[in-house]
């Protein structure tokens, strides 16, 4: 499933590398999910099965907002893309 919402990513514009040539968005978020799996002892299959209720968690005034607002709210953007990725799978 990883490779699949890497797919995903890259097909909705995302940047697999910056112009100089560094790991970017795509990178980036799959990290974070992988981050939030671990935190929520969760698999990519268990994630995708609760990912509203995993978003709500780390989104504005849920009980894991700090977390979902670290390196620049890329943890909640990153668990919002695959929520999109699995609403359209």
């Amino acid at each position: 499933m990883k490779d699949k919402f890497k797919d995903f990513l890259i097909s909705q514009g995302y940047k697999e590398y910056t112009p100089s040539g560094n790991k970017s968005t795509v990178y980036a978020y799959t990290v974070c999910i992988e981050r939030i799996i671990e935190w929520e002892n969760m698999t990519w299959e268990s994630l995708k099965n609760n990912i509203s209720a995993t978003v709500s968690k780390y989104d504005i005034g849920g009980e894991k907002e700090e977390m979902g607002k670290k390196s620049h709210n890329s943890y909640i953007s990153a668990l919002k893309a695959f929520e999109k990725f699995v609403n359209l799978s």
